[in-house]
């Protein structure tokens, strides 16, 4: 799934019920500062460049509370 937004400095949006929240800080060209505020068992980094059009890889499963595998 993908999404695009055009976003002016100081908006923001939400995602995953608002557990994360991304605000974009500054704009000077092909640069943008962006904000992330995301609750303590969300882990956060940078991802590394990928050529264009490539997709991300599939997010690993959630484990089921109480699950015996």
């Amino acid at each position: 799934m993908s999404l695009f937004l055009d976003l002016k400095v100081g908006e923001s949006v939400d995602l995953d019920d608002g557990r994360i929240r991304l605000t974009l800080e500054e704009k000077q060209g092909q640069r943008s500062r962006l904000r992330v505020e995301a609750d303590d068992a969300v882990t956060i980094g940078k991802a590394k460049a990928r050529p264009s059009g490539q997709s991300l890889p599939p997010p690993p499963p959630k484990s089921k509370a109480g699950s015996q595998e």
